[in-house]
């Protein structure tokens, strides 16, 4: 076996002199002298870090406390650095301090992480899952797809993470182990999944505009899918059915409604196939299969290809678990009977049911989203129902929708969902808020537009600004209150608003975020004070 060339030293000053054995055995000391001092530099560092700890700055895990340490201590080397290692060393270290998310973006979706993740692995003395390093991710998506692994990692520790993988992510997903499974075993050797994912995340932080680096990703997705689709394996196909959902958001989300009814028609056939073939496909597969269907029909019209009856094993048992207790109808509804349809009216009464079920803790989220499906599947089909009713009942069927939909802890992470609800009803009020339709219904209105405003803040999408159209319609209501006013029933109105229908989370405690509304309380208070005055009088 040949021998490696022998290093030649030489002078700094006269290249191409080498230099002699005593100057090289200086040199050579010289270096070895200072790894000695860097090493006893780090030795006294850990020593400072143990000094005056009492047993509260420790983590359960054994570890100091980060705000603790007084110095921050780094991995050390196992093997002496080579020369484009050393060079490599700040670009490497600029790379982990680069993104400015902070860690909790990245443990938020844990349990799409492997347990390496939450292992007790040291990086720096401290648990992997609390350095602001590289996402464990990072350094496999970045070889299947070619993007630099700085790019990666800054996309897999933002927001755009959670927008890309909301359309795969169910109820099925609440009790996991976030300590030790992987959701999607074999996820890291399935490219079209890597390249639809990546592709979604890219196009996110674009604010779903799409660009080169998208589009050749997609098209990377997509050809992977067609090398991966002949495969009969029931964890590729699982993989490929995620990639696509993926795919149909993406392109939901950007506008591309051509582009997201072929995918949703590729993934109808390949169910087809899965189903032919008796393929047992995964419960959470299934379920975000039928979410996708069901939502895209709710928000953008599109044909129904499943039902409830299309999946026996996760719809087998009773969905209705509301009847077991007779829910009443709100008292604000009470009065507008007339003009709501009814199948709405029978699903705000098991939204309310739903409601109290979830606060008193008493149902599991798989059987939430059950009972939720249940409700939505219904509203949707009820457009044009409701539409030939009047304005007021089409928009209470969306009100509901976005009532129902928030319902679920999961769900909420589709922030799309409600946000997209609301720009529909936005419109309708928009357009008849002056029309005769509203006369004495000037309670429902306010609530529609506090529900409808509310969701369009929803915190789960910081992409979305508030729909602008609110900020006009309050408007009119301010007008509209000075008429409250003068009949002196503004109170009322106001007061009926905030409690006579059905609510979502802390809205009523965060109303003042809604345009214009504190102004609108105000009038009414300062009416309401005047008129006390007046009758003290």
């Amino acid at each position: 076996m040949p021998r490696s060339p022998k290093i030649h030293f030489v002078h700094e000053n006269e290249p191409g002199t080498p230099l002699d054995a005593t100057q090289i055995r200086a040199l050579r000391s010289h270096v070895r002298q200072v790894n000695l001092e860097r090493l006893q530099q780090r030795t006294t560092q850990r020593m400072e870090n143990f000094r005056s700890l009492s047993v509260d700055d420790f983590s359960q895990n054994g570890e100091i406390r980060p705000e603790k340490r007084r110095f921050v201590s780094r991995s050390e080397p196992r093997d002496t650095p080579t020369t484009s290692q050393m060079t490599s060393e700040p670009d490497e270290e600029a790379r982990i301090h680069e993104p400015e998310q902070s860690v909790a973006s990245s443990r938020r979706y844990s349990f799409l992480l492997p347990g390496r993740l939450h292992s007790d692995s040291r990086q720096g003395g401290r648990p992997a899952s609390s350095i602001p390093g590289p996402h464990p991710y990072t350094s496999d998506i970045s070889a299947v797809t070619g993007l630099d692994e700085a790019r990666v990692n800054q996309l897999l520790t933002s927001n755009a993470f959670q927008m890309a993988i909301a359309p795969v992510i169910t109820a099925e997903h609440g009790e996991c182990d976030v300590a030790s499974l992987s959701v999607f075993p074999d996820l890291l050797g399935n490219s079209a999944f890597l390249f639809a994912l990546v592709h979604s995340m890219v196009l996110s932080s674009n604010s779903w505009t799409s660009s080169n680096e998208s589009l050749h990703l997609k098209g990377r997705a997509i050809e992977c899918l067609h090398e991966a689709l002949p495969r009969d394996n029931t964890t590729v196909r699982s993989l490929s059915i995620c990639a696509i959902l993926m795919l149909c958001h993406a392109a939901s989300r950007s506008g591309e409604h051509n582009e997201y009814a072929a995918h949703s028609e590729g993934l109808y056939r390949l169910m087809q196939v899965c189903r032919s073939s008796g393929s047992a496909l995964p419960s959470d597969v299934l379920r975000a299969v039928f979410w996708h269907d069901l939502t895209g029909a709710g928000i953008s019209g599109a044909p129904r290809r499943f039902s409830e009856v299309d999946f026996p094993s996760l719809f087998d048992a009773i969905l209705d678990h509301t009847h077991q207790v007779r829910q009443e109808l709100p008292f604000g509804f009470v009065s507008h009977e007339d003009v709501i349809h009814h199948d709405t009216l029978l699903c705000i009464k098991e939204i309310i049911g739903l409601q109290k079920m979830v606060a008193m803790n008493s149902i599991q989220p798989v059987a939430v989203d059950n009972i939720r499906a249940s409700i939505v599947s219904r509203l949707v089909v009820l457009p044009q129902a409701s539409e030939n009713l009047g304005p007021v009942s089409e928009c209470c069927r969306l009100a509901a929708y976005v009532v129902c939909h928030l319902c679920c802890k999961e769900a909420r992470a589709h922030a799309y969902v409600p946000v997209s609800l609301s720009e529909k009803l936005a419109q309708v009020l928009h357009d008849t808020i002056r029309d005769e339709a509203w006369n004495l219904r000037h309670d429902l209105l306010l609530w529609l537009v506090f529900v409808g405003a509310s969701a369009s803040r929803y915190p789960g999408d910081a992409l979305l600004a508030p729909n602008p159209q609110y900020q006009q319609i309050m408007e009119i209501i301010l007008q509209l209150a000075n008429t409250w006013v003068k009949r002196r029933e503004g109170d009322l109105v106001l007061q009926i608003a905030k409690a006579g229908f059905m609510y979502s989370d802390d809205w009523i405690a965060r109303r003042h975020s809604i345009p214009s509304w504190t102004e609108l309380e105000r009038t009414v208070s300062e009416a309401t004070s005047s008129d006390k005055e007046s009758q003290d009088r």
